[in-house]
């Protein structure tokens, strides 16, 4: 285990990050970040290729690039090349229903898709955030603002396509106006856990289990298939559709990383469920990185409670490199050290457990852990 970093440290970091003072969320390691810029000087797209699947994954290095690319799921009213000029608001489009959360920059709605008349009405949830706002923000290193990272959280919304991800029906931009929209998928559910409750219910092992098929199977496609890190994955940002099948949604901290690399430098979203290598200042491994957070959820789930989390960022950041693991019949995180109860499986718990390991070379990876779990 490294050394623990001086408070004075952490807390600059931990301010940096609540003011969005961080790197942007496509950074890589400074030798991939100067590959990556000449292939976007190039007009280049980086190519990610698994054993069944092979996907390009384009990065557009300006607003313009990413307004452009993705005609099909975008909208805007001042158009970069030659359209209809009657494109809807949103209020003609879209029918409020009700607020479903807000945060620094903006507020989720539950609204409703109008249709052409004949059309059932839709339910999606709309994320809108207030461009001036964004604009105010500046990364660490001056270069982008929080507008830039809204883009490239499009970018990644737009590509993608998997039954346990949330998808994005409509990227509203209209540079008139003060705000632009994502407009997402909707699942009646909400989330696993709620955001603001220190301690809830214990989830039973046998939904635990039917949530971790969804979810393994949510991050192993933008891992294997997209090169995607979330990078704030938690319960809270696990959503139960009302069909019934969970998620992953919020890729607000989420980078694209490339084949050759998986290194990430930002901080990842919420430090409860941040892996203790993430936790030193240092380049991590993106994916192994979620695979802990994915363990702590379901930790979180099984235990009511969050094992890390004090009153605040630094506390905690302290606590989760300072536990010791002895060992792992004494890890105090080990699924098998909580009580079992009904639909308790040892082979799940084990897998559960094997997310949670200390070192991430040690750390199952999420691909592993679903072809794991698609075996009970």
């Amino acid at each position: 285990m490294g050394c623990v970093p001086s408070k004075s440290t952490l807390l600059k970091r931990t301010d940096e990050k609540e003011n969005l003072k961080q790197e942007p969320a496509d950074v890589f390691s400074a030798k991939s970040t100067a590959r990556r810029r000449s292939r976007s000087e190039r007009g280049a797209t980086t190519t990610t290729t698994t054993t069944t699947t092979t996907t390009t994954t384009s990065i557009c290095s300006s607003t313009n690039d990413f307004l452009l690319a993705y005609p099909n799921k975008v909208t805007r009213k001042v158009s970069l090349i030659k359209e209809s000029k009657d494109v809807k608001t949103i209020n003609e489009k879209y029918r409020k229903v009700k607020r479903l959360g807000e945060g620094s920059f903006g507020k989720v709605m539950h609204y409703r898709y109008r249709g052409n008349g004949d059309e059932k009405e839709t339910d999606c949830a709309i994320k809108i955030y207030n461009k001036k706002r964004l604009q105010r923000i500046r990364s660490s290193n001056n270069e982008r603002t929080a507008l830039d990272d809204a883009f490239n959280e499009a970018q990644i919304l737009v590509q993608l396509d998997h039954e346990n991800v949330t998808k994005l029906i409509e990227f509203l931009w209209d540079e008139e106006s003060p705000k632009l929209y994502f407009v997402l998928e909707y699942c009646a559910l909400g989330p696993i856990l709620d955001e603001e409750r220190e301690t809830f219910e214990k989830v039973d092992w046998k939904t635990c289990l039917r949530y971790a098929r969804d979810v393994f199977s949510g991050v192993a496609y933008i891992h294997e298939v997209l090169c995607i890190a979330h990078l704030d994955i938690k319960p809270q940002n696990m959503f139960v559709h009302a069909s019934g099948t969970v998620k992953l949604g919020d890729f607000g901290t989420a980078v694209i990383l490339s084949k050759d690399t998986r290194t990430v430098l930002k901080t990842p979203g919420t430090p409860a469920f941040t892996a203790p290598e993430c936790c030193e200042g240092k380049p991590y491994d993106g994916f192994k990185a979620d695979s802990w957070s994915v363990g702590m959820s379901f930790h979180a789930m099984r235990t009511g409670g969050y094992h890390y989390k004090t009153g605040n960022s630094y506390d905690t950041y302290q606590r989760i490199l300072r536990e010791e693991e002895e060992d792992e019949a004494k890890n105090p995180l080990s699924f098998s050290n909580t009580e079992g109860g009904p639909g308790y499986d040892a082979q799940f718990a084990t897998v559960l457990s094997s997310l949670l390991v200390r070192d991430p070379k040690r750390r199952r990876g999420m691909a592993e852990a679903k072809e794991e779990i698609d075996r009970f």
